[in-house]
């Protein structure tokens, strides 16, 4: 009797040392793991590795999880653990021992210190006796350094862009502050030129006012044609209407780039040349189209309008405005094309 009991306090001593080696060896895995993750840069995968959570100890019956992807040399961590790195061929294995259950798995390999590649597949299940195998692929994705250039960058690129509106808002205004505060707009489709005294249409020929732009599309004429236009006009209770003298007509011209050509004629009567450059009064640069204050004159066609003068350096001829540009030229009075028409009057409507 005495011998048994001694041999089931033997066999009891026996388990309970089985369980404290387990658990010591158990516990120096896990050290160990944390261990060789310390070893890892700590800015690596900073904000994408998951913090690190208590890994069971796989035992002889664990499956053996084989883990690729198509960045060789990408550093895995299970559940925030480091536990090696994938072969140097994205066609080989990573090969690792672990307890069933459900993992969270990622890779990261650094690029430089504001891009690394990273890749993950939460919820992987493994169960005992089997040998999945599992394939991630990794993206190029920032580091904290790389978000946080990127925010520098685009501050910078918003503070450089809001600088660059400010510039051209004052650039426009400078430019269109001569316009605004020549022209004196009335109700009734017109608009007086304080600088030159003189009336304009604010629709081109053919086209209506509606109170508050001109609809319709302008029509055409042949010099003739238009000069008849201008002598049946009846617009705004007056009929004194006219074409324009060229010289009225070239104030019209509005380059929105604030450059603009020079507009002289030589001693014959033709339009001038400064070396190659014609000084036909057009805009340069980047400018809109129509090249006419728009505000003003809404919906102009972006072609040419006939003046009254007639140019006499070039036989019979007549100068026009190209309001695509807003250079001078000339046509034919009999026989070029038929071209749009605004109207004038000298004085204000009072």
């Amino acid at each position: 009797m005495i011998t048994i009991c001694l041999r089931n306090q033997q066999e009891k001593l026996k388990s309970k040392f089985r369980k404290i080696i387990a658990i010591s060896l158990g516990s120096l895995m896990l050290i160990g793991g944390h261990q060789v993750q310390a070893g890892v840069s700590s800015q690596l995968g900073q904000g994408f590795i998951v913090s690190p959570e208590q890994l069971m100890r796989p035992t002889d019956d664990s499956a053996t999880l084989r883990i690729s992807s198509n960045v060789p040399g990408s550093k895995v961590f299970i559940n925030g653990h480091f536990r090696g790195e994938t072969p140097s061929s994205s066609r080989e294995t990573f090969d690792v021992k672990i307890a069933e259950g459900t993992y969270h798995i990622q890779l990261v390999k650094p690029i430089d210190e504001y891009h690394e590649y990273r890749g993950e597949r939460k919820n992987f299940t493994v169960v005992d006796f089997t040998s999945p195998a599992l394939r991630i692929n990794l993206t190029i994705n920032l580091t904290p350094l790389g978000i946080i250039a990127r925010q520098e960058a685009e501050q910078n690129a918003r503070i450089a862009r809001e600088k660059a509106e400010a510039e051209e808002k004052a650039r426009r205004e400078r430019i269109d502050r001569p316009y605004i505060e020549r022209y004196v707009v009335n109700s009734n489709g017109t608009v007086y030129d304080k600088l030159n005294d003189v009336t304009w249409m604010r629709c081109s020929l053919g086209q209506d006012w509606t109170g508050s732009s001109c609809m319709g599309r302008a029509n055409r004429y042949r010099f003739s044609q238009a000069e008849d236009a201008a002598k049946q006009a009846h617009f705004a209770n007056k009929t004194d209407w006219r074409l324009p003298t060229m010289d009225e007509l070239q104030t019209l011209v509005y380059c929105s780039s604030g450059q603009q050509r020079e507009s002289k004629l030589d001693e014959n009567g033709q339009i001038a040349k400064q070396g190659r450059k014609q000084l036909d009064g057009g805009c340069e640069g980047s400018y809109q189209q129509p090249t006419i204050f728009s505000s003003v004159f809404p919906n102009t066609a972006v072609s040419w309008y006939w003046s009254a003068s007639p140019a006499l350096g070039y036989g019979d001829q007549v100068w026009a405005v190209y309001f695509h540009n807003g250079a001078d030229s000339y046509a034919h009075r009999k026989h070029s094309i038929p071209i749009n028409v605004r109207l004038v009057r000298t004085g204000n409507l009072q």
